[in-house]
């Protein structure tokens, strides 16, 4: 995603963002943290094995330490910018699985840590945007991984759960375990295909399209239901009825659910029987 849609539109919802926060909080905003949206960063979630060292080895915070900089050492080559990192578990020889592992007795301890890695076209991007309102721009976060600690709780995250998030032009599909993002895609599917799909088949404008998109009910059987498309200049409206609209907008959906349950098998084939899927969007 080098570019955007429409630049000088961006720069306006910026500033009006901007302004909405300094009105509502009742103070001028010098500093601001950025969340980096899923459609700009990459997830690497990477294993490490450190041996444990000494008469009575234990595990120690330095071990921690040299966990996380031997799983920094094979993204080297990663281009973009590590926008942040943290452990998804950690494991003593072969026992449970922990997020305080410091202290425990063993040979050696293994960590599974995951890395959100910016796109710095993005990063770069923002950064001189915000400079030219003043603003400094002190880091940036993945609102992906901030989504995913808000909406799953700590039982479901250990469980290793997903969380699809379908926006207008793609979809997420988040895969948490502990407090991280092990597994990260974006399909460029979305809500805007169902509009683009009813747009075509049914000979309409977009926006009438949305309109339909967006009062259809699914799984609610209603014979007899139909969807005005006003006229264009005084002209005749049109009246389609759900049987003219539900295949267009099922057989898109189904096209949809397709592609996001084969990210899910297929790539990810992290979950098990406790593992739960969570749906969300606009």
């Amino acid at each position: 995603a080098e570019g955007w849609n429409n630049p000088g539109m961006l720069d306006e919802a910026i500033r009006r963002s901007i302004a909405d926060a300094e009105e509502q909080s009742g103070s001028k905003i010098k500093e601001i943290n950025v969340g980096v949206p899923g459609a700009f960063t990459h997830v690497y979630a990477t294993k490490v094995t450190v041996p444990l060292k000494g008469t009575d080895p234990r595990v120690t915070s330095s071990d921690v330490k040299t966990a996380f900089s031997r799983a920094a050492e094979k993204l080297a080559n990663v281009p973009g910018v590590v926008v942040h990192s943290i452990p998804a578990w950690f494991m003593v020889d072969s026992g449970k699985k922990t997020l305080e592992p410091v202290g425990m007795k063993g040979r050696e301890m293994t960590a599974f840590i995951s890395f959100c890695v910016g796109n710095r076209f993005f990063i770069d991007d923002v950064t001189n945007r915000m400079a030219d309102l003043g603003i400094v721009v002190t880091g940036f976060y993945s609102t992906s991984a901030g989504e995913a600690m808000l909406y799953l709780n700590e039982q479901e995250r250990d469980h290793t759960s997903v969380l699809i998030d379908m926006g207008y032009l793609n979809t997420e599909i988040i895969g948490v375990e502990g407090d991280a993002i092990i597994y990260h895609k974006v399909l460029d599917v979305g809500g805007g295909d169902i509009a683009v799909a009813l747009a075509e088949e049914l000979d309409i404008s977009l926006n009438a399209a949305e309109d339909i998109k967006r009062k259809f009910v699914y799984g609610i059987e209603t014979s007899g239901e139909t969807y005005e498309v006003p006229g264009a200049d005084g002209q005749k409206g049109t009246a389609f009825t759900r049987e003219q609209v539900k295949p267009i907008i099922c057989g898109e959906l189904d096209e949809i659910c397709t592609k996001i349950k084969e990210a899910v098998d297929d790539d990810f084939g992290g979950l098990g029987s406790w593992s739960s899927v969570f749906l969300t969007g606009g």
